[in-house]
C-alpha cells in the first residue's frame, strides 16, 4: 500500500505604488513537494526477513512535515528573489 502526501505553498504579492526604479508587479508563486511513504505486511517465518525491513517506519512524523514545510518556505523564497532579481 503505498500513501502520498502532497504539500503545496502558494503566495501572491500584491503592488499598490510603483517607483521608477521597482519592475515588481502582482505575482503569485506557488511551490509544492510530495513525500510517499510504502507500507506491508510480513507474514511466514520473520525471522528470516532482514531487520531493515521490519523496522520500516511507515507513518509520516512531526518532524518531516515540518522538514518539508522548511523547504517549502526556502523555496518560495529562493522564487520570488529570483524573479524580482
Amino acid at each position: 500500500k503505498e500513501t502520498r502526501r502532497t504539500y503545496n505553498w502558494r503566495v501572491r504579492g500584491n503592488v499598490r505604488s510603483l517607483s521608477p526604479y521597482c519592475k515588481a508587479r502582482n505575482e503569485s508563486f506557488e511551490v509544492e513537494r510530495t513525500i510517499t511513504r510504502e507500507s506491508y505486511v510480513l507474514s511466514g517465518d520473520k525471522r528470516a526477513i532482514p531487520d531493515r525491513y521490519k523496522r520500516r517506519n511507515e507513518n509520516f512524523t512531526r518532524q518531516q512535515e515540518e522538514d518539508i514545510i522548511e523547504e517549502l518556505i526556502e523555496d518560495i523564497y529562493r522564487e520570488i528573489v529570483h524573479y524580482y532579481l
